[in-house]
């Protein structure tokens, strides 16, 4: 029988051991030369009273959003140093790899998701997995169009995977919900141009070419399911941005989209960009380049869409309002 331990012996084994010399560097405040060398914003946030990490972390978000070069050097310092002080805080490592994204230092961000998923796998809430999987959806389209399709699918995968965790996570999300629905045309079409080349060389091996076939179709349907999902919850969806008429509006007309039914889109894609809703540049650049890459993954599956999406560009374009028209 083993002999119970005493409450001399509990005690020790509840201390935790010694700190090694890293671990005590990073937990110890700046020293007064690194205080001196941040950026004199940030060093007033850290001079302010606050009750926990979240009131300075407001003025790391406030400079991440504001995504100029200034405020985003402000916002890795003022994270770096919170990140010393509260090192295992979920929304500081998310800010981090924002910061890191915004900053054009994907890779770097990536290795920082990766890090911040494997410790805290359990916690990771749909801000955290959406971010991780757009790393993955620009790393897969950067393949795709350097034409490396078997990498591009590998990453468009791992991206799909990312944004259907968020999608249960946030028990059926717009945002991730379509970005599913997307990703799976997507790696339908990089998987038809990878493997028409082979199809083309060798026709004997019938019996994995229907299976890649098969493979492609599943991919299709699984995106019009997905996208049909997105569509059905659209009554539900709540504006809380004051462009939300133009992104909500679009996102139902990606679905619709990628349902193929093109009547319905070319509807609610003007009804996204009149100019009631007064859209940006950004708008325009950013719905046009995701209809682009639809139109390219509908054409290499076989399936061009009918005009005025055979060229998307131009039918963007068109909605622009005209710089004589502008106030």
């Amino acid at each position: 029988m083993t002999k119970p331990a005493t409450d001399a012996e509990r005690r020790a084994a509840a201390i935790p051991e010694p700190l090694d010399a890293a671990a005590r560097a990073a937990l110890e405040p700046l020293d007064a030369a690194a205080r001196a060398a941040l950026d004199p914003e940030v060093r007033a946030v850290l001079d302010g009273f606050y009750l926990d990490y979240r009131g300075p972390l407001t003025a790391a978000w406030s400079w991440n959003r504001a995504g100029t070069d200034d405020g985003l050097g402000r916002a890795d310092q003022l994270l770096a140093v919170l990140d010393r002080e509260f090192p295992h805080t979920p929304l500081i490592w998310y800010e981090r790899a924002f910061n890191l994204v915004k900053r054009k230092r994907r890779a770097d961000a990536l290795r920082l998701l990766e890090e911040f998923g494997g410790r805290y796998a359990a916690v990771l809430d749909v801000d955290t997995l959406a971010l991780w999987g757009r790393c993955l959806k620009d790393q897969a389209d950067e393949y795709r169009a350097a034409g490396q399709f078997a990498a591009a699918e590998a990453e468009f995968a791992a991206a799909e995977a990312k944004y259907d965790q968020a999608y249960k996570v946030s028990k059926g999300d717009r945002f991730p919900g379509i970005n599913v629905a997307t990703l799976r045309l997507l790696r339908a079409a990089v998987l038809k141009r990878l493997t028409a080349p082979a199809a083309a060389a060798d026709t004997q091996n019938r019996d994995e070419a229907a299976k890649v076939e098969a493979r492609i179709a599943a991919l299709r349907e699984g995106s019009r399911e997905r996208a049909a999902e997105v569509l059905a919850s659209r009554p539900g969806w709540t504006r809380t941005l004051p462009d939300d008429d133009i992104w909500m509006t679009a996102t139902a007309a990606e679905a619709a989209f990628l349902q193929s039914d093109w009547a319905l889109a070319e509807q609610l894609y003007r009804a996204a960009l009149r100019p009631e809703n007064q859209p940006l540049p950004h708008h325009f650049a950013s719905a046009g380049g995701q209809l682009v890459r639809l139109t390219e993954a509908f054409a290499a599956l076989g399936t061009p869409p009918p005009p005025p999406f055979d060229r998307p560009a131009q039918f963007l374009s068109a909605l622009q309002p005209k710089p004589e028209t502008l106030p």
